[in-house]
């Protein structure tokens, strides 16, 4: 008898571990769960603020560009049409996206030579010549800023 009872307090033993065994598994499994999710949420808002940030450098590059070539006491120095056709076609691939048939814009030549680019790549490019743009052209800050 006391055998029996031996053997029936060890299988209890070993199913009580068995179980925890089990919670323990499940426990890890919802660990990496949560871990998954953190980094995802972590990744999405660090592409979120990347998003925020190249949309602001993007709108500050067009407003320093409406202002491009410098007029002042140290000599004039406009912007070529060719590069202005070239930011123009950049800025409209970045806000419209490919070409429509029915826009009548004096770029439309280089914007068609834009087709396919998305907007992440164009605005990319577009900080990208205007930065080139105002380094060697200049500006015309506003006269709020005197």
């Amino acid at each position: 008898m006391a055998m029996n009872e031996f053997r029936q307090r060890k299988q209890e033993q070993i199913e009580f571990q068995e179980i925890r065994w089990m919670k323990w598994k499940e426990e890890q499994e919802k660990a990496k769960e949560r871990a998954s999710e953190l980094r995802r949420f972590w990744l999405k808002k660090k592409e979120d603020q990347r998003t925020a940030q190249r949309e602001k450098d993007f709108q500050d590059a067009v407003e320093k560009i409406r202002r491009a070539g410098y007029r002042g006491k140290f000599g004039e120095y406009e912007v070529p049409v060719e590069v202005r056709m070239k930011l123009d076609a950049l800025k409209l691939q970045a806000e419209i996206g490919d070409h429509i048939e029915s826009e009548k814009q004096p770029c439309v030549d280089e914007w068609k030579k834009l087709l396919g680019m998305n907007k992440t790549d164009s605005q990319r490019a577009y900080i990208k010549l205007a930065n080139k743009v105002l380094t060697k052209y200049g500006w015309n800050p506003p006269t709020t800023w005197t």
